[in-house]
């Protein structure tokens, strides 16, 4: 998603795997998901809590 200058990514820093994309697609449909932001402290949707991943901003280069 550079476009955007996100990454989706394990707590760790490394890439995602399939498995996870898989669960992020499957729980973010219509945008449902995004009901958890508001009350997660890390500001993470169902599907980032689920897939154990998160979304970070990259620095503008």
């Amino acid at each position: 998603m550079r476009a955007w200058k996100l990454r989706v990514q394990n707590p760790d820093g490394t890439n995602i795997s399939v498995t996870q994309a898989v669960i992020r697609v499957a729980t973010s449909a219509f945008g449902l998901s995004n009901f958890a932001v508001p009350i997660d402290p890390q500001k993470r949707g169902f599907h980032d809590i689920w897939a154990k991943s998160e979304v970070v901003v990259l620095p503008k280069v």
